[in-house]
């Protein structure tokens, strides 16, 4: 290709700080990760698109590829906390919530981001990304159980109608069904199930509960 001519990694630049088209950016900024990592440009460039891109979906690019290329870098961290935790678009906050999660478990401020996004974010993909990342990487931690059933029978999710089922996620049934993945024996899951039988409001829930509770019994 035209990797090698002294032209394209310019052009490349180029189109990721400011074509017109998000997808052009979007793809540009891909290429510089996957082909120009150790540039002295490129990682700026990454972060800025991360931090500032107009486009949601150059934001999520470029923080899959802080995380994924520069997981050691010491502004990396910082920066997918910022996207996780005050980013306008839901879509990136999900993204940064993930990323968070997988790569820095054993940092000591992300399990706090990851409950806080789980109980406080105000859209429920957010949250039931951040109940779902609870549950798969500290379900031996103390309090996650606590965590997941406060969701269950707290979160605020209230479903467009049938029409949207298809493309909603209530965090209420995601936190369930980590619970009975995770904790089919502790002492309150069958109680928990029960609750939601009789009190929770979205019908998918009560399915879904007395699904899990023949099961168990």
């Amino acid at each position: 290709g035209w990797k090698e001519h002294p032209d394209t990694l310019a052009i490349i630049q180029q189109y990721a700080q400011s074509d017109d088209n998000q997808y052009v950016r979007r793809t540009a900024v891909r290429e510089l990760a996957k082909g120009w990592k150790e540039h002295p440009d490129t990682l700026s460039i990454i972060q800025n698109a991360a931090q500032s891109d107009a486009d949601e979906d150059v934001r999520i690019t470029a923080v899959a590829e802080l995380a994924k290329g520069w997981k050691e870098h010491p502004d990396t961290f910082a920066i997918i906390q910022q996207a996780a935790q005050s980013d306008d678009d839901n879509g990136v906050r999900v993204t940064a919530v993930r990323v968070l999660a997988q790569g820095w478990k054993e940092h000591p401020d992300t399990l706090g981001i990851i409950q806080n996004a789980a109980q406080s974010d105000d859209n429920y993909r957010v949250r039931s990304t951040a109940v779902e990342e609870l549950a798969k990487s500290w379900k031996e931690h103390p309090g996650i159980f606590d965590s997941l059933f406060n969701c269950a029978k707290n979160d605020p999710f209230v479903s467009q109608g049938e029409e949207w089922a298809i493309f909603e996620t209530n965090p209420r049934q995601t936190a369930l069904e980590e619970i009975v993945k995770y904790f089919p024996n502790h002492p309150q899951t069958k109680d928990l199930l029960i609750d939601r039988i009789n009190n929770d409001p979205d019908q998918q829930v009560k399915k879904f509960a007395q699904q899990a509770l023949n099961k168990l019994t």
